[in-house]
C-alpha cells in the first residue's frame, strides 16, 4: 500500500498545531484555577483499568488510576463493575425517546499462576448491544527484564480513548481494536513500546486468511502527564470500521488495500485539572465502494479535546468536564461531524459514583450524507465497583 506523503503531512502537521494550542490552554486554565485537590480518579472507566492490568501497563499511556478494591484467594483477583444508566435523546428527526438499561456489567479475573506467567480474563455485558462474551482472554509472560509479552484476545494499543465524562469518546468509536494478537512490551524509566501482530478479518489478495497485521506504539508517561503515538497496518480492524464494512450492504469480502492508521494522544493531570486530547485517522483512502465520502474513497479521523477539574461537595469531591470531539470524512460510520459535552460527576458512597452527562450532536451537511440536523442527549448515570 502507497501512502500519500503530502497527506501525512498535513495530518502531522494539524496535530502539533492542535497539540500546540491545547497545552496552552491547559497551562492557562491550570494556572487560574483554585482548588487544590487531584482529579476523581476512581470515576474513570473501569474498562481502561482492565484494559490496563490486561497488557501489564506496559503499553497503556494513560495517567495511573488508582486500582480499585477487589475480592481475592491466594492468586486470584475479581474486579467487576455495573453501570445503570437513564437516558432521554431526541435524534436528528425530531423524535424523543427515553430508557433505562443496565449499560455494562465487567467482571474480570486475574490470576498469577507464577513468578513469570499471569492471565486475566474480562468477561462484559452490555444490554441491548453485547451479550455476555469473553471479552478479553491474555496470557502474560514476565520476568525481571523491562521485556514483556501478552498473547490472546485484547484490546490492542491504538489509542488511549481517555476521558472524564460518560459516554465513549468518538475517537475510541472509531478507533477502538479488539484483536486475537501477539503483543511484546517494554518499559523503562516511564517509556513504553510495543509491538503487535494480528489476522486481519479483512485480507487484501493473497494476504487473506495471514497474520500480516501489525502495529508499533509509544509512548511516555509519570504521574501527572502520558503522551503517544500508536501505529496500526490496518484500520479496517477496528471495531467501527470492520462493523460498517462487514455488515453494511453490501458486506465486503476482501479490501482493495490495506489502510493504515495513526494515533496521536496526550493527557495531563494536575492538582485539580486534567487535559485529554487525542487524535485517531486513517492515513489513506480507502476505495468508494468500501467506504465513501463526497463520491470519493473516504479518509476517516476523529479528535476529542477535553478539559476536566474537580471541586468540593460536601463531604467528598466532584468532577466537572467539557469537551469537544469532531470527526472528518465518517459519515458512512454513522458517527457525528460535532459533538459538545458537559458532564458532572461525583461519588455518592465508596466505590459508588452518580453522573450526569448533556451532549449534541451536529450530523454532516446534506451534501456530505448527513441530515444537517442536531441530536440531543441526556444521561443519568449510577454505577459501583468492587
Amino acid at each position: 500500500m502507497s501512502v500519500n506523503a503530502g497527506k501525512q503531512e498535513g495530518i502531522i502537521m494539524k496535530i502539533t498545531k492542535i497539540l500546540f494550542q491545547a497545552c496552552m490552554v491547559s497551562a492557562l486554565a491550570y494556572t487560574g484555577s483554585a482548588y487544590a485537590s487531584n482529579v476523581n480518579e476512581k470515576l474513570y472507566d473501569l474498562h481502561k483499568r482492565l484494559q490496563k492490568i490486561e497488557t501489564e501497563s506496559k503499553t497503556q499511556k494513560t495517567v495511573k488510576q488508582e486500582a480499585p478494591q477487589s475480592e481475592s484467594s491466594g492468586n486470584v483477583h475479581i474486579h467487576g463493575l455495573v453501570e445503570v444508566e437513564y437516558g432521554y435523546s431526541e435524534d436528528y428527526g425530531m423524535v424523543d425517546s427515553s430508557d433505562i438499561v443496565l449499560a455494562t456489567v465487567e467482571l474480570g479475573i486475574d490470576a498469577k499462576i507464577n513468578n513469570n506467567v499471569d492471565i486475566f480474563i474480562g468477561l462484559l455485558h452490555e444490554e441491548d448491544d453485547t451479550p455476555l462474551e469473553v471479552d478479553v482472554g491474555v496470557i502474560n509472560l514476565h520476568d525481571n527484564s523491562p521485556m514483556a509479552a501478552s498473547l490472546g484476545q485484547m484490546y490492542v494499543p491504538f489509542g488511549a480513548y481517555e476521558t472524564h465524562v460518560v459516554s465513549d469518546p468518538l475517537t475510541l468509536e472509531l478507533g477502538e481494536t479488539r484483536e486475537s494478537a501477539i503483543l511484546f512490551n517494554f518499559e523503562a524509566n516511564g517509556a513504553t513500546a510495543g509491538f503487535y501482530l494480528f489476522n486481519p478479518d479483512l485480507g487484501v489478495g493473497a494476504d487473506e486468511d495471514k497474520a500480516t497485521a501489525f502495529g508499533v506504539s509509544l509512548g511516555f508517561a509519570n504521574d501527572n502527564f502520558s503522551a503517544g503515538v500508536d501505529y496500526i497496518s490496518s484500520i479496517a480492524d477496528t471495531d467501527a470500521v470492520q462493523d460498517h464494512l462487514m455488515n453494511g450492504p453490501p458486506a465486503i469480502i476482501a479490501l482493495a488495500d490495506q489502510v493504515a492508521g495513526l494515533s496521536v494522544h496526550a493527557a495531563m493531570n494536575m492538582n485539580n485539572f486534567a487535559m485529554v486530547l487525542e487524535y485517531v485517522g486513517a492515513l489513506d483512502q480507502f476505495a468508494p465502494a468500501e467506504i465513501s465520502f463526497g463520491g470519493v474513497g473516504a479518509e476517516p479521523s476523529a479528535m476529542n479535546l477535553e478539559f476536566a477539574v474537580s471541586f468540593p461537595m460536601g463531604a467528598r469531591e466532584g468532577t466537572l468536564a467539557v469537551a469537544y470531539q469532531a470527526t472528518d470524512e465518517a459519515v458512512e460510520l454513522g458517527l457525528p461531524e460535532t459533538r459538545a459535552i458537559i458532564a458532572v460527576s461525583t461519588e455518592i458512597y465508596d466505590a459508588t459514583s452518580l453522573a450526569f452527562e448533556y451532549f449534541r450532536d451536529t450530523d454532516y451537511d446534506a451534501a456530505d450524507g448527513g441530515t444537517e440536523e442536531t441530536s440531543d442527549v441526556f444521561t443519568i448515570q449510577l454505577a459501583t465497583e468492587f
